[in-house]
């Protein structure tokens, strides 16, 4: 009978549409010594969820490490003693949104990892508390791109900055979308003549402050 209950529990997770989780499995099954780790592994093979219903007695670091390969959320049900830094650095390379779960003390080294290579997307995932100017900035020069998912009215001159120094040849503002020249980056590249007046979006086109830029950026030119 039990072995009904957990063949129909599978079975609705398979063919659901929406999120759901193991929780129709019969509660014997997550009794480590009764099946073992390696029948648990497979459960969270099926489904991250099962993380949340086996005992965490019966968790390994490869349950954990599969388990945060599927969802963030996981990572909030792994006992403290199995976040170790291969789970962290996993489940923060699946999605970054998992440093909310991330020990404090391996934060940092979540985000250098994320650093080397930051994805633009990823900007959107991260838990607010780190979206913080000084990370931005870094990000940006890593990956100019970034500065496209920060809003116009949070660029700083730091992230401008980054921005012409950042990637593997000169950035120009024509390089990014219009929807993301902010004033503040627009004066940036003008000054240095990094993008022609023309780029600039015509609600600023005839701010005084941009024209000043532009002109400097033509003296450069000349020169």
């Amino acid at each position: 009978m039990i072995f009904a209950q957990l063949i129909r529990a599978l079975r609705h997770v398979k063919e659901s549409r929406d999120t759901t989780s193991l929780e129709g499995v019969p509660k014997v099954f997550w009794e480590p010594q009764s099946w073992g780790d390696d029948f648990l592994l497979e459960l969270t093979r099926y489904h991250w969820t099962a993380v949340t219903f086996m005992p965490a007695s019966g968790m390994t670091e490869d349950i954990a490490l599969e388990a945060v390969s599927q969802s963030k959320e996981a990572l909030s049900y792994i006992p403290h003693e199995l976040k170790t830094d291969e789970v962290c650095l996993r489940a923060t390379a699946a999605d970054i949104g998992a440093l909310e779960y991330v020990p404090q003390a391996m934060v940092q080294l979540c985000l250098e990892r994320w650093l080397r290579d930051p994805s633009p997307e990823d900007w959107r995932e991260f838990p607010a508390r780190f979206r913080t100017p000084e990370l931005a900035a870094q990000a940006i020069k890593r990956n100019p791109h970034v500065i496209e998912e920060i809003p116009v009215d949070e660029h700083t001159q730091e992230m401008c900055d980054a921005f012409l120094e950042g990637g593997d040849y000169d950035r120009h503002l024509e390089d990014i979308a219009m929807s993301a020249r902010s004033k503040i980056l627009c004066i940036t590249c003008l000054r240095v003549n990094r993008g022609p007046i023309e780029v600039v979006p015509a609600n600023l086109l005839h701010n005084p402050e941009i024209q000043e830029a532009n002109q400097l950026g033509s003296l450069l030119e000349e020169e």
